[in-house]
């Protein structure tokens, strides 16, 4: 199929709210955490998912995610459900 530079699909960029973080556990599959949260990552490396957070407590909070062996290992937010430590 062939588009025009107007009709070319984009890729959707997902958010992450404080009610999807809260539903996130250490051990889940990469694929469930993708159900939850959205496929659209703000930024892909082979063990890392980020997220732009939505409706956190700071305007520009983000979500890191990391993963080992496709199980869902480490979580860290920034701005999203608490205040930044400068």
């Amino acid at each position: 199929m062939i588009f025009s530079e107007e009709e070319k699909p984009t890729k959707q960029i997902s958010t992450i709210t404080p009610e999807m973080f809260r539903k996130l556990k250490i051990g889940m599959s990469e694929e469930t955490v993708k159900e939850i949260v959205g496929y659209g990552a703000l930024h892909t490396d082979e063990n890392k998912l980020n997220y732009k957070g939505k409706n956190g407590v700071e305007e520009n909070s983000m979500v890191s995610l990391e993963f080992n062996n496709g199980k869902l290992e480490a979580i860290y937010e920034f701005g999203l459900i608490t205040k930044r430590k400068y």
